[in-house]
């Protein structure tokens, strides 16, 4: 067997990342009281199960379609795009601690809407309001789950 090309190669590693990640947090589930932990493992369980379809996926793709050419440019545009991302979000992981989830997740929804690339700074301003309001609404109000406070909130 040969590694896949392209889009399918990017989805192999997506799933392999998302199943280790899966792994870490199944891992750290069962450090909950065992009710609190049903919910979590559910959880971690359906996203590894899911990444594993997406690698199966992503290895059964056709050869004509791994061997669909990309040019150096491009692969190159992709990668970094990919390495970016992967850098927003550890960075989002990283302030949550210090900064608390509804502050960190507003920068970090805002950047990386900007970097994305949408425009009207109005949109980008209602779209993360609207998203910190229902996850507030849904964590804080309706499940009465803390998140993680930091200094701003």
């Amino acid at each position: 067997m040969h590694f896949p090309k392209g889009a399918a190669a990017r989805d192999s590693v997506s799933a392999l990342v998302i199943m280790a990640v899966s792994a870490g947090g199944i891992y750290s589930a069962f450090d909950f009281p065992q009710r609190a932990a049903a919910w979590p493992l559910y959880m971690w369980g359906l996203l590894a199960a899911f990444s594993m379809l997406l690698l199966v996926n992503s290895l059964r793709q056709t050869v004509t379609e791994q061997l669909a050419r990309v040019d150096k440019a491009e692969r190159n545009a992709l990668n970094k795009r990919i390495a970016i991302n992967v850098g927003l979000i550890l960075g989002f992981v990283i302030m949550v601690p210090i900064l608390g989830f509804f502050s960190a997740a507003g920068i970090y929804l805002t950047v990386h809407m900007i970097y994305l690339g949408i425009r009207p700074y109005w949109m980008v301003a209602v779209v993360t309001l609207g998203v910190l309001i229902a996850f507030y609404m849904m964590f804080e109000f309706f499940l009465g789950v803390l998140v993680p406070h930091g200094l701003i909130f």
